[in-house]
């Protein structure tokens, strides 16, 4: 069983003023600062927000506030990071060190990485600069926040709050980036999206078949299957000018591109995949080695149930995506 261990927190690692305080509001955005039902007193209250006009706007009357991601020093934030990588990169693992979701040989939890990712590193950031308020004197926390997540990690600390909500169309804007809302919008495309991808995918491997079969498109006598991004686009450019290769996409090429590259296509996931998915979970439950503790706070329990929500949902397509890539190269060779 694999334990991490997290260095304790102490006043020195803290940025908040060391000075007592009689309540601490935690802040969305300036309509629900304006719409707070609590009496606030600049000189004794403190006020943590993401949002940069809360902070200026509380600051500005003399005021304290500070930025809800920001109230630990870097040098402590860095070895919690330390700890956040080894998490992600040892998760799926059993005791053995085997990924409890091979399928078909192949290990598929580094599919998930790009969708968990997010939901590892922002919970536990929270978590880390929250954690704080256990190490300062106050007498209440009061919550006026939209965001779950804070919500999720003031219970897991165990830090009582009292809540407030607005009911009026927002207002004034938000200077902060949501970078979790974006994340999400960018990697779980609406249904109609999917929709359109696997019809594109199906009208561009019918062409890609016809141009093959013709003559017109590449069909050199080797193939290289690569994962477009980043760090390898001069890799497939370099790959498209080799008159031997076959460069092989797992998503769709541009039109410009259809000629020289090919792609693995498309289907929609069939329920025996939801079945499969949902037998790989079951097995996880009972062989995941991982654990980590910060504080005596389980934050590896509360991980564990959100990656596996994401997984329950993610798997039954990254099966599918297994079968499409070998069945592929198995009917070319």
């Amino acid at each position: 069983m694999t334990t991490l261990g997290t260095p304790t927190m102490t006043q020195d690692d803290i940025r908040l003023p060391n000075r007592p305080f009689r309540r601490i509001y935690l802040v969305q955005n300036r309509d629900f600062w304006r719409s707070c039902p609590f009496p606030y007193d600049r000189k004794r209250d403190l006020v943590l927000t993401f949002d940069f006009a809360v902070v200026r706007e509380v600051t500005s009357q003399g005021g304290t506030a500070e930025y809800l991601d920001h109230l630990v020093k870097s040098e402590l934030m860095e070895r919690y990071n330390h700890e956040t990588y080894h998490f992600f990169a040892n998760w799926f693992l059993d005791k053995d060190k085997q990924d409890i979701f091979s399928y078909r040989g192949m290990g598929t939890s580094n599919a998930l990485r790009l969708y968990i990712w997010t939901d590892i590193t922002y919970p536990v950031h929270l978590l880390i600069n929250l954690l704080a308020l256990k190490h300062i004197n106050y007498e209440k926390i009061l919550v006026g926040i939209e965001d779950a997540h804070v919500t999720d990690m003031l219970r897991l600390l165990d830090l009582d709050a009292e809540t407030w909500t607005i009911k009026a169309e927002k207002h004034s804007t938000e200077y902060y980036f949501p970078i979790f809302r974006w994340m999400h919008e960018q990697i779980y495309p609406s249904l109609l999206i999917r929709l359109t991808r696997i019809v594109v995918s199906r009208v561009l491997s019918a062409i890609s078949r016809v141009g093959t079969s013709l003559g017109i498109f590449k069909n050199a006598a080797h193939d290289v299957f690569i994962q477009p991004y980043h760090p390898t686009y001069d890799i497939v450019k370099c790959l498209n000018l080799d008159a031997n290769v076959n460069v092989v996409l797992e998503k769709l090429p541009g039109i410009a591109q259809i000629s020289r590259e090919k792609f693995i296509p498309l289907t929609w996931t069939a329920s025996r995949y939801r079945e499969l998915a949902n037998g790989i979970v079951n097995a996880f439950h009972k062989r995941k080695n991982t654990q980590w503790h910060v504080e005596g706070i389980d934050i590896g329990d509360y991980l564990y149930k959100v990656i596996l929500e994401r997984a329950t949902n993610l798997l039954p397509d990254c099966l599918k995506r297994v079968d499409e890539i070998m069945d592929y190269f198995s009917k070319r060779y």
